[in-house]
C-alpha cells in the first residue's frame, strides 16, 4: 500500500487525536474517515518516543485507521509523557 504525504498526515492526525482522548476518557474518537486509502485492511506498527528515546511499540491488524488507532492505545499503555512522539509504520 502507498500512502500519500496527506494520507499519512491525517493517519498520524488520527492517532494523536486517538491517544489524547483515550489517556483523558478512556475512549477513541468517535467516528471514521472518508479517504478509501484509510479504510483498507493494513497492519499498523506505532513507536512512541521520549525524545530519541523509544519508549513503547505495538503492532496491530485490521482496517487502517482502527489498525493505527489500536496500536498507538496498546503501546501508550500507562504512559503519559506529554512529549510523546507518535511513528507509525504501515504494510499493506
Amino acid at each position: 500500500m502507498s500512502l500519500t504525504p496527506a494520507d499519512h498526515a491525517e493517519l498520524e492526525r488520527i492517532a494523536r487525536a486517538t491517544l489524547r482522548e483515550h489517556q483523558r476518557t478512556g475512549t477513541r474518537v468517535p467516528g471514521r474517515p472518508h479517504k478509501p486509502t484509510l479504510l483498507a485492511p493494513a497492519t499498523v506498527t506505532a513507536r512512541l518516543f521520549v525524545g530519541e528515546t523509544l519508549r513503547a511499540e505495538a503492532t496491530a491488524t485490521g482496517v487502517l485507521y482502527a489498525a493505527a488507532q489500536d496500536a498507538v492505545i496498546a503501546a501508550a499503555g500507562e504512559l503519559r509523557d506529554p512529549d510523546l512522539r507518535i511513528e507509525l509504520i504501515v504494510v499493506a
